[in-house]
């Protein structure tokens, strides 16, 4: 959306600069926070953060720049990258959450991982990466103007509202496909996630967290809706508020993945230790059946050797007539 080198009330130059603050704080958070977890997602949403406070930056700035200098030109450029990287960054780590779980979306098991399998799920997530694709290529296309014959004015400059004044403007269909793809993907991933929460996850005391993204995703989709007048605020306040919402969610993602390792780690050990206990258990017994049938062994043999003895005692006393025959 080209919203940049147009006049700003002073309310929105106040809030698009408080936008850029949160959406730095929330980068030093990233980069602290979530260096445990090593997925695209992690880099991906360091992107978005570095795009979301650059951009608000600039246009906290309004008209005093002009709206064709390198500035603004990176920051179309960058604006391109937000929502296909989001949502590769929302269906990806749903679909590394259920695939460490093997759940139903996952197509890897536990115990399969040397076999992996190219079914539905894997094919969504391929899909997922050509629809961003795709719409970053759309986003280059109306940030750039590349289209011939069609006219820029007002495209990206309003949500829903103005899209229902202005139906027959193909770049306001255009600029607003790729938040309209977002806030659906949004909507997915977030019913996921609290599935996943309620279903899959190990620890008890957070199941709610897990409900988060949803409230995120609505407040991206409700910005989307308004007109000319409030539109550049409200689309990034509820990008921003997305930001947030996955920012949350991925460091619940790493909390449980990791907390998911170490139980696994105990499982083994516990095996480990039960199987140890079990061989060492039937060593003994093993070793206690050796010793009762050599001691049964050694009893047999004494007393065959007392009834020989006996038997000779019996021929001698037979031979010097002690004993009647």
């Amino acid at each position: 959306m080209r919203l940049a080198g147009n006049e700003n009330h002073k309310y929105a130059e106040v809030l698009f600069v408080a936008f850029a603050i949160i959406a730095g704080l929330l980068l030093i958070l990233q980069i602290v926070f979530l260096q445990k977890m090593k997925i695209f997602s992690v880099f991906a949403i360091v992107v978005i953060s570095i795009c979301i406070c650059y951009e608000n930056a600039l246009l906290a700035v309004g008209d005093n720049l002009d709206y064709e200098s390198g500035a603004f030109q990176l920051m179309y450029a960058l604006q391109a990258l937000e929502i296909p990287l989001f949502i590769v960054c929302l269906y990806e780590t749903a679909y590394r959450l259920y695939e460490e779980k093997g759940a139903n979306l996952a197509t890897v098991q536990l115990e399969e991982r040397l076999a992996r399998k190219f079914t539905l799920p894997c094919f969504g997530l391929w899909f997922i990466v050509l629809i961003a694709t795709m719409l970053f290529i759309l986003n280059i296309l109306t940030n750039f103007q590349l289209l011939d014959g069609q006219s820029y004015l007002h495209a990206g400059s309003g949500g829903y509202v103005y899209l229902a004044k202005h139906p027959e403007s193909l770049t306001i269909w255009l600029a607003l496909i790729p938040p309209i793809v977002l806030s659906i993907v949004a909507f997915i991933t977030s019913f996921m996630v609290a599935r996943y929460g309620s279903e899959y996850t190990i620890g008890l005391s957070n199941l709610h967290k897990w409900k988060v993204l949803m409230v995120a995703s609505t407040c991206q989709a409700v910005g989307q809706i308004f007109d000319s007048r409030v539109y550049p605020v409200t689309s990034n306040a509820g990008e921003l508020a997305l930001l947030i919402g996955v920012t949350f969610f991925l460091y619940l993602a790493q909390e449980d993945l990791i907390l998911t390792a170490h139980f696994a780690d105990f499982l083994h050990q516990s095996n480990a230790a039960f199987s140890h206990a079990a061989l060492r258990q039937s060593e003994a017994t093993a070793t206690i059946q050796d010793e009762a049938s050599f001691a049964t062994k050694q009893n047999t043999l004494a007393n065959s050797q007392l009834d020989a003895k006996a038997q000779v005692e019996m021929v001698k006393l037979q031979n010097t007539g002690e004993v009647d025959v």
